[in-house]
């Protein structure tokens, strides 16, 4: 027996650089149609100029059948203008949130929530001082035809200079869950992102935000995805963390080749994983 199944797409791909882009490419050809190309490189892909330059990279070893959608890198740094340079350009398809030193070359995250609101939040300020200012024309009836075109003439102008972010522009935030105190138990490392940042900042505060929770490993992921009032929270999972738990790490000694962060969980988690992933939700999808 065959079975045919159309190309998939493989939304958390870490295509690698330098020596090793080109096999991992051409691997990564052979099995999907488009991949999320992850940016966390030395130097990692922060601009709209650096995703394009890594694009190059990319397709100069692609035989064409493979698309590279890219991502930005989100730094204390980064500016809402480079978010929506990057979301208007169509090349680029999300921002990633690396809690610094969460993983891989993630030492040059970001440090804390707060540091990001600029780039999350809507920014409204220019428009609703105006608005105040077109109201204030209303309240002095008298004054409205003196002053009625030149406060047209100056909305028209900042509301094309206005700059907007992430929750305005359905740009995807892709978040490595985990918080990063040493003290925390690295097996809690997610569940405690969901409580104390995921739920209660980023969703509360911008419950519009369109939020990919990347390689979920835990009951507790899976619940809070399933059951969440927000409609554009969804997230990825691993073959690794279906496939395995916990004890793999230890199986004849140390088992390096099993080790990867978010680090592998209890079978209790493995097979809510699987629940999930075969469970036909839209908010569950691929991410190797």
């Amino acid at each position: 027996m065959e079975l045919e199944i159309i190309q998939p797409d493989d939304f958390h791909h870490h295509l690698r650089d330098g020596d090793a882009l080109p096999s991992v490419v051409q691997h990564a050809e052979r099995y999907f149609s488009r991949v999320i190309a992850m940016p966390n490189l030395k130097p990692p892909v922060r601009t709209l100029a650096d995703a394009r330059a890594y694009h190059d990279r990319i397709r100069s070893h692609s035989q064409g059948k493979l698309t590279p959608l890219m991502t930005l890198y989100l730094t204390d740094e980064t500016t809402p203008e480079e978010v929506q340079e990057a979301q208007e350009s169509g090349l680029v398809y999300g921002v990633k949130y690396y809690p610094a030193g969460a993983t891989t070359n993630s030492q040059m995250g970001v440090t804390h929530v707060d540091k990001v609101h600029k780039v999350l939040e809507v920014r409204e300020g220019r428009r609703c001082s105006y608005r105040c200012m077109c109201l204030q024309c209303n309240a002095y009836i008298i004054h409205i035809q003196i002053f009625i075109s030149y406060v047209h003439y100056v909305i028209h102008i900042h509301t094309h200079t206005y700059t907007q972010c992430m929750q305005a522009i359905q740009l995807p935030l892709l978040i490595h869950g985990e918080v990063t105190d040493p003290s925390t138990d690295i097996f809690d490392r997610e569940s405690l992102f969901i409580d104390t940042i995921l739920h209660p900042i980023i969703l509360t505060r911008y419950p519009h935000l369109h939020v990919i929770l990347e390689h979920i490993t835990t009951i507790h992921a899976v619940e809070y995805v399933m059951n969440s009032p927000y409609p554009n929270l969804a997230a990825t999972i691993t073959p690794h963390h279906l496939a395995y738990n916990r004890n793999a790490l230890f199986q004849h000694g140390v088992c390096v080749h099993k080790f990867c962060l978010p680090i592998l969980k209890r079978e209790e988690h493995r097979r809510a994983l699987v629940m999930a992933a075969t469970s036909g939700s839209h908010k569950f999808f691929l991410g190797t």
